[in-house]
């Protein structure tokens, strides 16, 4: 049982309340194979009820003396869930595919006058998306590896060179709207793509690239007539830990070729295909730095 309630005691003393409540059952399988390999499902229901912010009517229809809390519902969902993860030699992963199935998700959509933006219940959407991890050991034993069946001094590990990775698909979408049809929610790429090869030596020091990748554009509205470009940004870490004094330190170049791009979307429900103020951009070049002791 997850209960949410929402009072506001205005000032001409008129109060107005909301009380939510829902049961959430959850229920799972999960098949231990060999070794550290799972294969698992589960199917579970997840609540989400309206904020303050949601519920209160700010705006350009606000008025004093009738200050009623917004009629909102509370967003739910079933969702399915299937993966698996586990390791086989140099290789390991973790792979889920999820399917929610949404009613009354809070979006910003148009009043039912057309005029205004509001946070408002839609009727269905659909939240499907793959989620994938990896990791791959592409080489070990490059400069640091045992000499005649004895180990190096820091360490008794080879050094290797890592590749890690993951990806996202997502596809969210209105479902059989009467407005908005089969449309695509705004603010959600499709393709988001995330690597990084890394050299790691045993005895602390690391270094290597990595790359973030939105390879298309995708709505920034929920309307589908805005538009955030895809982007691809570089980024370079380096580091050492101490494997007996706790010290470490570590470098982090992001945004390498200083590329203007869009961050995050606060999709709006309607923009015309005119400019509007839903983009937040992605920061420059930049270098942090720091140093740590832990005992």
């Amino acid at each position: 049982m997850a209960p949410r309630q929402s009072q506001r005691d205005f000032p001409n003393e008129r109060k107005d309340k909301r009380t939510y409540e829902a049961f959430l059952p959850k229920i799972g399988v999960l098949v231990q194979l060999s070794g550290e390999n799972q294969l698992y499902a589960n199917l579970s229901r997840s609540f989400e009820a309206p904020s303050f912010v949601d519920l209160f009517p700010f705006g350009p229809t606000f008025s004093p003396s009738s200050p009623e809390l917004r009629p909102l519902s509370a967003q739910k969902a079933t969702t399915l869930e299937v993966g698996s993860r586990g390791t086989c030699g140099a290789l390991g992963w973790d792979v889920a595919f999820y399917h929610s199935w949404v009613t009354q998700e809070l979006l910003t959509l148009l009043n039912p006058q057309g005029t205004v933006p509001v946070t408002r219940n839609a009727d269905r959407t659909r939240h499907l998306g793959v989620e994938v991890g990896n990791s791959i050991v592409l080489a070990k034993g490059l400069v640091h590896r045992p000499q005649d069946g004895k180990p190096l001094p820091c360490s008794p590990d080879q050094d290797r060179i890592l590749l890690r990775q993951s990806y996202l698909w997502s596809d969210f979408f209105f479902d059989h709207d009467p407005q908005l049809g089969n449309l695509s929610l705004g603010g959600v790429p499709e393709h988001f793509y995330r690597a990084q090869l890394l050299y790691e030596h045993p005895c602390g020091f690391y270094a290597g690239p990595n790359v973030e990748w939105v390879p298309q554009r995708y709505p920034a509205d929920h309307a589908n007539t805005l538009f955030s470009p895809g982007y691809t940004i570089m980024g370079f870490d380096l580091g050492w830990h101490s494997l007996k004094n706790g010290w470490s330190f570590f470098l982090s170049a992001r945004n390498l070729s200083d590329e203007k791009y869009i961050a995050l979307v606060r999709p709006t429900a309607d923009a015309r295909g005119k400019d509007a103020s839903v983009f937040l951009p992605g920061e420059g070049r930049a270098v942090y730095g720091g140093i740590q002791w832990s005992w």
